[in-house]
């Protein structure tokens, strides 16, 4: 199991590994897939300090992903990043979600990040429990804000404060 930064080359598969979830329904609020040209400006919104895009590999190759985005923009939320995490299905449950959260987690933490959102549909459990595992809290409901048709779903916010030496000095 490796974690790095994500390079250009890793594009198709976290593209791939999203649509994934995308055809679960109910795990992502996009509801077609996507493309590589579709996610262009978000794969350059990311940076190498305060807002990577983390890939976990095996000898497979890359089977998760973890990206840290400027939650919203203004100088008073820079301290605070949004969360999403992916895992290849046939992956999921083998430690790789936790272990890209750990490296997320130390990564942003030392770059000054003093708060990580996720947002995530009220029907994820297994998120939802990931989350809990490290720290993580409901911070907010939006009820039936997502719409998947026939039926309507609720979006939870999560949140987790960072502690660190220099989170006290602020």
């Amino acid at each position: 199991m490796n974690i790095r930064l994500f390079k250009s080359d890793d594009k198709t598969r976290i593209v791939a590994i999203y649509n994934q979830a995308i055809g679960e329904g109910a795990i992502t609020t996009d509801l077609d897939e996507v493309t590589i040209a579709d996610k262009e400006d978000w794969f350059r919104g990311h940076d190498e300090e305060r807002h990577p895009l983390f890939v976990i590999e095996n000898e497979a190759g890359v089977v998760g992903w973890c990206s840290l985005l400027p939650w919203q923009s203004g100088e008073a939320l820079a301290k605070t990043v949004q969360l999403l995490i992916f895992i290849e299905h046939g992956h999921l449950r083998k430690g790789y979600a936790e272990a890209l959260l750990t490296h997320a987690f130390e990564h942003v933490g030392m770059a000054g990040v003093k708060h990580i959102l996720a947002l995530l549909l009220e029907g994820n459990r297994p998120a939802i429990q990931l989350l809990a595992k490290f720290g993580f809290k409901l911070w907010g409901h939006l009820p039936e804000v997502a719409d998947f048709g026939p039926i309507y779903c609720g979006q939870h916010i999560y949140g987790c404060e960072l502690r660190t030496q220099s989170s006290s000095d602020d």
